[in-house]
């Protein structure tokens, strides 16, 4: 049509490219589309050199603020890096891997293997607040809705949490964070909860149990819907709002698609990578869905593969932001695309 090509700008120079900023051509108005039409690798931002400097390895966790990228790993620690990769800060509280981290509100959140929830300030580097209620691991964050926070846990559970609790409470030097409980703890997942999506009012969990739970917030937040069918666990979703779909995928090699108004089953693919999907980004009317080794890109307009893709090494987290996909990698790397 008259719809110009969007223009994807490196934000700073690749490793082995001039200083001139590289501008390439792409295909639609999305990073997703652009991704489809190219696969560059624009740079990695947090090199080989930066992680032997950190004694770190698996970036399970990543969030991406203004200028800044947020990194969570096996360590226990958050490592703040502007986007030239230079270590800023360093944040440290949490007893175990952090493997969810989810930026919001003007709050950054962190959870863990040590099954807390921590509320950070970015400007001071301090915690402003733990959330304390679950019993295992928490591997997982989402906005559920405006000020409402969900984390899904190994002990089975959904809780949801006041993002601005004890937001207005004065720290003393050295004083230990205030700790809250939840609003709401959702039962019903007879095993470890793995992922969560947000979709319109409507929050999907999926579990080790084989199972996609779908809970209402106009419902008080109950279960309204159980989404069956995989033969493993679910390990990733992603909501395409625009159009109403909710793309789930399990340890099966499968992803299934289903409308969220109808939730008539739409696509069913068996074996879409070769390997586990343990991870899903979305972006408009796009999905990326990743494997220990590789990327697919879909149109989901009509649904159709549209790219695949071989990863240097396994992909462990991922963000959308500033008009390009950072993804966070096994061997404690950051690139951006």
């Amino acid at each position: 049509g008259d719809t110009a090509p969007a223009i994807l700008v490196c934000l700073r120079p690749m490793e082995t490219g001039s200083a001139d900023a590289m501008m390439f051509p792409l295909v639609g108005n999305s990073v997703s589309e652009a991704w489809a039409a190219t696969g560059l690798r624009l740079r990695t931002v947090i090199g080989a050199d930066a992680v032997a400097a950190d004694g770190r390895r698996a970036v399970w966790s990543l969030a991406v603020v203004g200028d800044a990228i947020c990194v969570g790993g096996q360590d226990c620690c958050i490592r703040v890096y502007d986007l030239g990769g230079a270590l800023v800060r360093t944040l440290t509280h949490h007893r175990g891997a952090v493997l969810a981290l989810l930026y919001t509100g003007g709050h950054l959140f962190s959870s863990s293997a040590d099954a807390e929830i921590l509320r950070w300030s970015l400007e001071t580097g301090t915690c402003t607040a733990r959330m304390h209620g679950h019993t295992e691991t928490v591997g997982v964050l989402v906005e559920a809705m405006p000020g409402v926070l969900a984390s899904g846990s190994a002990d089975d559970t959904i809780m949801l949490w006041d993002m601005e609790a004890h937001v207005d409470t004065q720290l003393a030097p050295g004083g230990a964070p205030p700790v809250f409980t939840c609003m709401r703890a959702l039962t019903g997942h007879a095993d470890s909860v793995l992922c969560l999506a947000a979709c319109g009012g409507l929050l999907a969990s999926g579990s080790n149990d084989l199972t996609v739970r779908v809970w209402a917030s106009n419902a008080g937040w109950e279960c309204v819907r159980v989404l069956e069918g995989f033969r493993g666990p679910v390990l990733a979703i992603g909501s395409i709002e625009a159009l109403g779909l909710l793309v789930c995928s399990s340890d099966d090699r499968s992803l299934r698609v289903w409308d969220t108004d109808t939730w008539e089953l739409r696509e069913a693919i068996p074996d879409c990578h070769s390997s586990p999907v343990n991870l899903i980004v979305v972006d408009g009317e796009h999905a990326i869905t990743f494997d220990e080794s590789s990327a697919v890109v879909w149109g989901a307009s009509p649904w159709m593969k549209k790219r695949g893709l071989s990863m240097r090494g396994e992909v462990c987290s991922a963000a959308l932001e500033l008009k390009h996909l950072f993804t966070g990698n096994f061997d404690g790397t950051v690139c951006a695309w």
